[in-house]
């Protein structure tokens, strides 16, 4: 499985890369839109509230991929000159894939009314959160757990095959690169938003 993750990034070309990026892109931003979610983070998602454009979860979407792109492209510069932004991004596009399937959880409105009721439950001063409740917001966790853990690796096998790097110094910049662009993503959005009407 480690080694073809790899190969994904090493045989095919920087084109055929964009190109199913692209695809995928365009899948996760379809699935947030007829599933009512938006991407707010690197692995990070809200409602989508009733009314919004059905452009807004794309330009969500594109804006982190950017944000992440631009993180990790300058982390592996300290690793190797030679490295492309263009090979970051094709990374970062195709490793959100599995992230992506977190929308199906969605389907109805099931995850965000789960949480919803666990929050009214446990913030409510009547009876004790009911056990009935509490298993499909477990179910949902690990599952989430789980596909951003194969979105993280899948970005670490493409950083490693992208900037060449070795060793620790590849391991270190590499959870500061993913760190720096979840916390920028934390200023940057709300500050674009501001400064940017979409809705």
């Amino acid at each position: 499985m480690n080694r073809k993750i790899y190969t994904l990034f090493e045989n095919l070309s920087t084109r055929n890369q964009l190109f199913i990026g692209c695809l995928i892109t365009l899948f996760g931003w379809l699935m947030a839109y007829l599933l009512d979610i938006r991407y707010v983070g690197t692995f990070k998602v809200a409602p989508l509230q009733s009314g919004t454009p059905f452009y807004v979860p794309l330009v969500d979407n594109l804006l982190i991929v950017l944000w992440t792109s631009v993180s990790l492209f300058l982390m592996g510069l300290f690793i190797n000159k030679r490295t492309r932004l263009i090979d970051m991004l094709n990374v970062v596009l195709i490793s959100r894939a599995p992230f992506y399937l977190v929308c199906l959880f969605n389907i109805n409105g099931f995850m965000f009314k789960q949480s919803d009721l666990m929050l009214k439950q446990l913030t409510a001063e009547g009876p004790a959160l009911e056990t009935f409740s509490i298993w499909p917001i477990l179910l949902m966790s690990a599952v989430q757990l789980l596909l951003a853990v194969i979105t993280f690796w899948l970005l670490f096998a493409g950083f490693h095959t992208a900037s060449n790097g070795r060793g620790a110094k590849l391991i270190i910049l590499f959870v500061v690169g993913i760190v720096i662009g979840m916390i920028g993503l934390g200023f940057f959005l709300p500050w674009f938003y501001s400064h940017v009407t979409l809705l």
